[in-house]
């Protein structure tokens, strides 16, 4: 059954998570970041990470160029999506991916990036069909929202999660107040070591039902090409 509000389930087992590979080994950055590694503007502010699931095959199977256009509609997609919700692409996918929302309240600016992170996992799945008919392979991704962690640490907790699902970190749900807009299981949690603490990580399954309208039609004005653009996250 799916719930609102966090639980109290028994901790399942801690599982390390990868220092290493997609699954083993870091990215290596095919393309340079888009906007360079900036630092964080003053104010609250979120991340969205994406991490390229079975990355270090695609690495091997392609030559750089060749690399760069198997992942150009992916940037494309997630350069529509991050406008949508004035999010600043920091890094592009294969480079780490990393995606900066800043507002306040922190209620807000958690919601714009995980309303984003959806949506991009949303359009990445809709984009599956239209590269298997021109015969290019399609990607699948782990995603990752949180502001409370170092970059190593935030890049070893998305490399831990669910292919093709997002996770947040369970305590910064309540933190941020997603915990009552966001559907998810607590006995789905996975607990993680991320440095010298275990983190519990929530996968999101989807968001309450009011918002979910509004993300199907964005996703479909994204594959649409429409190019909107400007602060569309959900009303609370």
């Amino acid at each position: 059954m799916i719930r609102r509000r966090l639980g109290r389930p028994a901790a399942p087992p801690a599982t390390a998570a990868p220092a290493t590979d997609q699954d083993t080994a870091s990215e290596t950055p095919p393309v340079a970041p888009v906007d360079g590694d900036a630092p964080a503007p003053d104010g609250v502010s979120v991340e969205l990470r994406l991490s390229v699931v079975n990355f270090d095959h695609f690495q091997q199977r392609y030559t750089r160029s060749a690399l760069e256009a198997l992942l150009a509609d992916y940037h494309h997609l997630l350069r529509e999506v991050a406008a949508l919700y004035g999010g600043e692409v920091i890094t592009a996918i294969g480079d780490r991916a990393r995606i900066r929302f800043t507002g306040e309240p922190l209620s807000h600016t958690a919601f714009s990036a995980l309303c984003a992170g959806l949506l991009f996992l949303r359009v990445a799945r809709l984009q599956a069909p239209r590269r298997k008919a021109g015969q290019s392979p399609a990607l699948e991704f782990k995603a990752l929202v949180s502001n409370q962690f170092n970059e190593a640490d935030s890049w070893a907790l998305c490399l831990a999660g669910v292919p093709g699902r997002l996770n947040v970190p369970e305590a910064e749900l309540t933190r941020a107040e997603l915990d009552v807009k966001a559907l998810y299981q607590t006995e789905r949690a996975q607990l993680v070591q991320a440095g010298d603490r275990q983190i519990r990580l929530q996968p999101v399954e989807q968001l309450a039902h009011r918002y979910q309208t509004l993300l199907r039609t964005q996703a479909e004005k994204v594959m649409g090409g429409s190019g909107v653009s400007g602060d569309a996250s959900p009303s609370k």
